[in-house]
């Protein structure tokens, strides 16, 4: 059996799961309501972090560094020196402090500390060897059995509490030096001392010069038995995990306290979506009305187009009117399109304007509940931004209104209606250019007579075509009022959903104006989730070593 520090997995694990336990705290940053349940697991993490301390302590000359040599079965192990007063050996320097350090290359001893100490009836060394002490996992007091009763260590003993005492083995060295049937008494002798000075019985062992592997064997299970038992390693790591489980239960508590502010704030959120949603209910249950006046509004343009109609038809009969025919169906498409349009545009304006109030003064009643509720300070109503997203949302409904435009459905029956008369203008034309050139001609013959006379039917041809012109027109004019007709009642069947289409777009840009605290409490739940499952974990963990420990 080597002597080794105990519980070192254990200790290993413990410690992983509360430094944990400690880092969570940083993101869960909450000083003031974990400030007391911190700090006793730093106390107790230090505990942990120093070598566990076997220390020997006895007169001048009674096997200390001996036992300890024999003991850990280093036989490196020299006395200390009158001047140092105790020597540290170990394996590794943990705490920094080589100032009293020396160093034993066996890994087994890796955490343990052991403390020779010099003779401890002088009064500086007792005055060390008593303050070391207080920090010992084992105390392994020598007495040299041709002195015991006069034996320093009884001094040092006295000034322990009896709790201190649990970790403490009474040696006694040169045993060769006395009888057997002597050591029966010695050891009575010695239990009667301890039930006296100390009002405790402690554990005896007695050993001769010569001890064999077995008696050794018994002392190093003993002080294995301590390092590893309720008042050693197991003690501390115990205490330490009991600390981490407080810490990660104020944890717990202050999660599931910001877990319910957090759907109190999801509720309150909740609770305005449903305001904007009743908004929405409200503005759908008008579209039917809203419908009338956009079909009246596209109506309404048909007297100003018929008039722009006239202008491009002419009042008289000309070439240059049979010239463009074929441009007139373009024409007066684009023209239609941009009638509309602008009316339609100025409606809705009214209408936006209507809801933008609407939307101001719902905004104005929920700031100041948004700063109660949410800690969340929304100002004032960001009308601008508003206006400029309705804009595009209002231009994007306008365009899909006129999408038969795109089509050309629309523009080819405008161009047929006005091809229709060409058949008439030119046999008008020519007939009119015929009787001119001809009148021309018969002039310059000198048949003025018969010349004027051709000039004169001409002329009246012109009157007649341009008579013939105003009532085509009319004819025209009242197609195009058909053709406008029949294309806003074919659009009217449509209109309902593009109309839900633009409230609902319309309604979003409102609500996209309270995406800060909306965002606020995103990013709480955001962390409040990781955080809970690390914790579910940790205290998973930590549990589950209890019965270990």
């Amino acid at each position: 059996m080597e002597l080794r520090r105990a519980h070192r997995s254990i200790e290993g694990l413990v410690r992983h799961w509360t430094e944990s336990a400690v880092v969570l705290c940083r993101f869960i940053d909450d000083d003031e309501q974990l400030e007391q349940y911190f700090a006793p697991v730093q106390q107790a993490l230090q505990a942990l972090d120093h070598d566990r301390r076997i220390i020997v302590i006895g007169g001048a000359r009674c096997g200390k560094s001996e036992l300890l040599s024999r003991l850990v079965g280093v036989p490196v192990i020299a006395s200390a020196t009158p001047l140092k007063h105790y020597t540290c050996w170990r394996y590794c320097c943990r705490d920094g402090d080589v100032t009293q350090s020396r160093f034993i290359a066996t890994p087994s001893l890796a955490g343990l500390e052991l403390v020779d100490t010099s003779d401890c009836g002088q009064e500086e060394t007792r005055k060390i060897c008593h303050s070391l002490m207080q920090g010992a996992d084992v105390l392994l007091a020598v007495i040299h059995a041709s002195s015991p009763m006069d034996s320093p260590v009884w001094k040092l003993l006295e000034q322990m509490p009896e709790e201190s005492l649990s970790g403490c083995i009474l040696i006694v060295t040169h045993a060769e030096l006395i009888e057997a049937h002597e050591a029966l008494n010695l050891k009575e002798t010695l239990r009667e001392q301890c039930r006296t000075r100390l009002h405790c019985v402690l554990p005896m062992f007695m050993l001769p010069a010569e001890a064999g592997v077995a008696e050794i064997e018994g002392i190093r299970t003993l002080v294995q038995d301590i390092l590893q038992g309720e008042h050693g390693v197991k003690r501390t790591i115990k205490t330490l995990e009991e600390r981490a489980l407080e810490l990660v239960e104020k944890q717990s508590r202050i999660l599931r306290a910001r877990e319910s502010v957090s759907r109190t704030d999801s509720g309150f959120l909740a609770g305005i979506d449903r305001e904007i949603d009743n908004f929405h209910v409200r503005q759908i249950s008008g579209i039917e009305e809203h419908r009338r006046n956009l079909d009246a509004v596209l109506k309404g343009v048909i007297p100003e187009l018929i008039g722009e109609v006239r202008r491009l038809c002419g009042h008289v009969f000309s070439p240059v009117v049979l010239l463009r025919l074929e441009l007139l169906g373009n024409a007066v498409d684009r023209v239609f399109h941009s009638l509309a349009l602008t009316a339609l545009n100025n409606h809705q304006k009214e209408s936006d304007a209507v809801f933008c109030n609407s939307c101001a003064s719902h905004w104005r009643s929920v700031r100041p509940r948004m700063k109660i509720n949410l800690s969340c300070e929304i100002g004032e109503f960001p009308e601008e931004e508003l206006e400029k997203q309705i804009t595009v949302v209002r231009n994007r409904f306008c365009n899909s209104l006129y999408e038969p435009f795109d089509t050309g459905a629309m523009r080819q029956r405008l161009s047929l209606l006005f091809v229709s008369q060409a058949e008439w203008m030119n046999a008008f034309f020519a007939f009119f250019c015929s009787f001119l050139i001809l009148g021309g001609i018969l002039g310059a013959l000198g048949q003025d007579a018969v010349g004027l006379t051709c000039v004169f039917f001409s002329l009246v041809l012109w009157g007649i075509g341009s008579l013939k012109l105003y009532f085509a027109r009319k004819k025209v004019c009242s197609g195009i009022e058909a053709i406008i007709r029949d294309f806003c009642e074919e659009m009217d069947q449509n209109m309902p959903s593009l109309l839900e289409r633009f409230v609902t777009s319309r309604l979003s840009a409102y609500r996209e104006l309270y995406s800060v605290p909306r965002e606020k409490v995103a990013r709480q739940e955001a962390l409040l989730r990781p955080l809970k499952k690390q914790r579910e974990i940790i205290h998973l963990q930590l549990r589950a070593l209890l019965p270990h420990l």
